[in-house]
């Protein structure tokens, strides 16, 4: 889950191209997590709803995933897929040259 800066506010948008396709959930899940991502209305601070969209994307994984609300590191992978609401900073292999030209401008 991201929410980045627009106009308009906070938009927050379901991320997982980062997963295989065949470890993401199915496509009439997906979308359903998709639009209740869409009803968070640019509130991705309401816990509540946040949670509720982070437990079903947990719960529609091919492989029954988990959820836990804790802002705590797991210490390392699972046997079985976890979403967890700590943050991180996920490094893209195609977005790696454009971060070391930011940190290593001047600006």
């Amino acid at each position: 889950m991201s929410a980045g800066p627009a106009l308009d506010g906070p938009n927050p948008k379901l991320e997982c191209n980062m997963l295989e396709t065949t470890d993401r959930p199915n496509p009439t899940n997906l979308t359903e997590i998709e639009n209740d991502t869409i009803a968070l209305d640019g509130d991705p601070w309401d816990a509540v709803e946040l949670e509720r969209v982070l437990r079903g994307f947990a719960n529609s994984l091919p492989i029954a995933g988990s959820y836990t609300s804790s802002l705590e590191y797991s210490g390392g992978a699972s046997e079985k897929p976890a979403v967890r609401i700590a943050p991180a900073l996920i490094l893209r292999k195609e977005n790696t040259e454009d971060i070391r030209g930011l940190l290593s401008s001047d600006n």
